[in-house]
């Protein structure tokens, strides 16, 4: 399972498996994702590291649906 994350200061530190320039990405999962290589401080990580590599997360929503 993975993890969406995002750097609120808009850059992306974390480089380890499933970055955005990790090789384990297919061109499908990284469209089912809509996965962009950008340092736009949005990045993915497996759950089991994001759970041992923070202590504290805020978990924000947003209606992603355009009217």
């Amino acid at each position: 399972m993975l993890a969406k994350m995002r750097n609120p200061w808009g850059s992306e530190g974390y480089k380890g498996k499933w970055s955005d320039k990790d090789p384990n990405w297919t061109a499908a999962m990284k469209a089912q994702v809509n996965l962009v290589d950008a340092n736009d401080g949005i990045f993915w990580m497996p759950y089991e590291n994001m759970l041992s590599y923070f202590s504290k997360i805020d978990v924000g929503y947003t209606d992603a649906v355009k009217s």
